[in-house]
C-alpha cells in the first residue's frame, strides 16, 4: 500500500468521508443513513468528517420515530381545512404571519407515529431561516382521524383541480394513514422498513411561482339557462376586492 505524505493523506481522508457523508440525501430510510453514518465514524475516526459523521449519528437516533410525515406551512396556508378544526385544529394566529403572535415554521408539523404530533414554531424574535423550536404532543385519536380525513380530502380535491397538485404514491404513508383512520396507531410498527418520510408542500413550494386558482378579472363570467325554451346567455358579474388589513385606515 502506497505512503503519502500526511497531509495529503489528512485530505484524502477528508474528501472520502465528506463524499460518503454527501450521499445520505439519497437514502430515505433511517437503519441506512445510521449504517452510514457510523461507518465513517469508525473508519475515519481522527478526521472532521468522521467526528462530524458521528454526531450526525446520534442526532439519526435521537429523532428516531415510527413515522416521519411532514405537512409544511406553506400546505397548511394553502388547505386550511387542514389546519384547522377539522383536521389539526392548530390556533388561527400560527398561520398569520405575525410573528410577535407566534409563527408556526417553514417546516410545519411532522406526524412521528402513534398519535404524536411534533410541531415546528419559530424561535421568537428569529426570521424564518433560524432553526425551530419543537413542541411534541399525543394527540387524540378522534383529531388523528380527522386529521387523516381532512388531508384526504384536500389531496384528492386538489388533485381534481390540478393534476400538478397530485402526489407520488408512497405506500408507508398510505398503509400509516389509513390505520390512523381506523384508529389502529397504538401499536405502532417500529421497523425502519415501515417509516415514511414523505412531506406535503404546497404548489408553491414544489414548482416555486404557480398560476393562481382566482381570476385576475374583477368580473365574474355568468352564464343562465332556460330548459323551457332552451336558451343560454352570459354575462359579466361585478365581483369586489377583499378588504385588506389596512382598510381601517381609510373609513
Amino acid at each position: 500500500m502506497p505512503e503519502f505524505p500526511e497531509k495529503e493523506r489528512r485530505e484524502l481522508v477528508e474528501k472520502t468521508a465528506s463524499e460518503q457523508i454527501g450521499h445520505l440525501d439519497r437514502l430515505d430510510r433511517r437503519d441506512q443513513r445510521t449504517s452510514v453514518l457510523r461507518g465513517v465514524a469508525t473508519e475515519y475516526p481522527d478526521s472532521e468528517g468522521g467526528r462530524d459523521a458521528g454526531m450526525k449519528a446520534r442526532k439519526e437516533l435521537e429523532k428516531a420515530s415510527p413515522q416521519n410525515i411532514r405537512i409544511t406551512r406553506g400546505f397548511l396556508i394553502e388547505n386550511p381545512a387542514v389546519a384547522g378544526d377539522a383536521g389539526l385544529g392548530l390556533s388561527p394566529s400560527l398561520l398569520n404571519g405575525d410573528p410577535t403572535d407566534g409563527e408556526l415554521h417553514p417546516d410545519g408539523v411532522v406526524l412521528r407515529g402513534g398519535r404524536v404530533l411534533e410541531i415546528l414554531l419559530r424561535a421568537e424574535g428569529r426570521d424564518e431561516d433560524a432553526p425551530f423550536v419543537s413542541r411534541a404532543k399525543r394527540i387524540s385519536k378522534r383529531r388523528l382521524v380527522r386529521l387523516t380525513a381532512a388531508l384526504d380530502e384536500a389531496v384528492r380535491t386538489n388533485g381534481l383541480v390540478d393534476p400538478g397538485a397530485r402526489f407520488e404514491a408512497d405506500a408507508n404513508r398510505e398503509t400509516y394513514l389509513e390505520q390512523a383512520r381506523l384508529g389502529l396507531t397504538d401499536d405502532p410498527d417500529l421497523r425502519p422498513a415501515a417509516e415514511s418520510s414523505f412531506v406535503y408542500q404546497s404548489l408553491r413550494e414544489r414548482y416555486g411561482a404557480v398560476r393562481g386558482r382566482d381570476s385576475l378579472l374583477p368580473f365574474d363570467l355568468v352564464f343562465r339557462g332556460s330548459l323551457g325554451d332552451f336558451s343560454l346567455g352570459a354575462f359579466p358579474r361585478w365581483r369586489p376586492p377583499q378588504e385588506t388589513d389596512d382598510a381601517f385606515l381609510y373609513r
